[in-house]
């Protein structure tokens, strides 16, 4: 059995060690613990089996479905013409939602010129680690600065791409 240190495990999923941490708490990964020594002393490290890492990675990299309450039947069984339709109403919906500050000066998010990671999963409807994903592998144009960063346009037309395939 092929078992990773926290820091091997963290770049593998692409998330922090803490996020490790987490996952482990929740039961999501298995911790294993081994005795090494480190400049003359015996100290525990955790250990996570790679397995279960591939397994956690695939469960981060499927996209989440948006629930509507719409229609029942799903989106990819509609024709091409009502589906581009629903999407972009979904959109519309999605960027009237403010990100929740009390803050007077915020800016709504259909108005931002640029969209962090957060912003856009909200948006979506698909989660951060799919959309730093497709980022990394440049299937989503975004630049990064200090995190993240994508256009409105550039995230429709991520979405539009992935429902016409």
């Amino acid at each position: 059995m092929e078992q990773k240190t926290k820091k091997e495990a963290s770049k593998y999923l692409g998330v922090s060690e803490r996020a490790i941490e987490r996952y482990a708490v929740q039961g999501r990964l298995s911790v294993y613990q081994e005795k090494r020594v480190f400049s003359g002393k015996p100290r525990l490290i955790n250990l996570y089996d790679y397995d279960e890492l591939k397994k956690l990675k695939e469960e981060m990299q499927e996209p989440r479905q948006v629930r509507s309450a719409i229609a029942k039947e799903t989106i990819s069984g509609l024709a091409p013409a009502r589906r581009h339709e629903l999407m972009e109403s979904l959109v519309g919906l999605l960027q009237g939602v403010n990100n929740q500050s009390k803050d007077e000066t915020s800016i709504p998010l259909n108005e931002k010129l640029s969209l962090s990671l957060s912003e856009a999963s909200k948006l979506s409807g698909y989660s951060e680690s799919f959309l730093a994903e497709a980022c990394r592998e440049k299937k989503l144009k975004a630049h990064k600065h200090g995190g993240w960063h994508i256009t409105p346009d550039n995230l429709r037309a991520f979405i539009k791409k992935l429902h016409t395939m």
